[in-house]
């Protein structure tokens, strides 16, 4: 039986995992969130200690894309025009079913 708990970037499902009796029936799979969500928030569980890996099932590679004429060519060349132009330079995501991953990204690159 599939029991999808979404909301709060994955953080119900998780906690509900986290409190369920740990009798192997129970899984998470989860994207990318386990791993974002303790920079971002406070947690009711500790993603270390109330889990336990039992495999990777997926790679979820991130990409960043400008259009051809920015004019950026790397991350870096990004990061310093950001710098030189603060509040100019806007960050959108499209990918709506992975938006803890886009989201971080795009905090991790204002930041810098």
């Amino acid at each position: 039986m599939i029991d999808n708990r979404g909301g709060a970037g994955g953080i119900i499902g998780a906690d509900i995992v986290a409190k369920s009796k740990p009798d192997g029936y129970t899984l998470l799979d989860d994207a990318m969130a386990h791993g974002v969500n303790p920079a971002l928030h406070k947690l009711p569980f500790d993603t270390i200690k109330d889990f336990v890996p039992i495999g990777m099932i997926v790679i979820n590679p991130n990409f960043l894309f400008v259009h051809p004429s920015f004019p950026v060519k790397t991350v870096r060349d990004l990061i310093r025009l950001a710098k030189g132009r603060p509040g100019e330079i806007i960050f959108a995501s499209s990918f709506a079913p992975e938006p803890v991953s886009t989201t971080s990204a795009g905090r991790a690159l204002s930041r810098r």
